[in-house]
């Protein structure tokens, strides 16, 4: 059974885990209009909800990549804007 208790035990943490990826999951909630305060330098990437649609945004090389079913291949992104806003929720992936 999984529950989204911000550890692995969820289905991203599952899927992770069998990728061979051990990670420590951090959730935030945006669903009122907050950003994240502090980004922990350990941080790999990002998973972003909403009530309809799942993206990632990965880290490499200190470049944020947007990985989304809904685009042919992954996109550069400047910045973070894209899971600092509000009605979605993140969980932030750290090794």
């Amino acid at each position: 059974m999984f529950y989204n208790n911000g550890e692995t035990d969820n289905i991203f943490g599952y899927v992770l885990m069998k990728k061979g990826i051990n990670v420590k999951m951090e959730h935030y909630d945006y669903y009122s209009n907050k950003k994240i305060k502090s980004r922990s330098t350990n941080a790999i990437g990002y998973i972003v909800y909403n009530r309809g649609h799942t993206y990632c945004v990965r880290i490499v090389d200190n470049e944020f990549w947007l990985i989304d079913s809904m685009k042919g291949k992954p996109n550069k992104i400047a910045n973070l804007s894209c899971i600092e806003r509000r009605g979605i929720g993140v969980i932030e992936i750290t090794k």
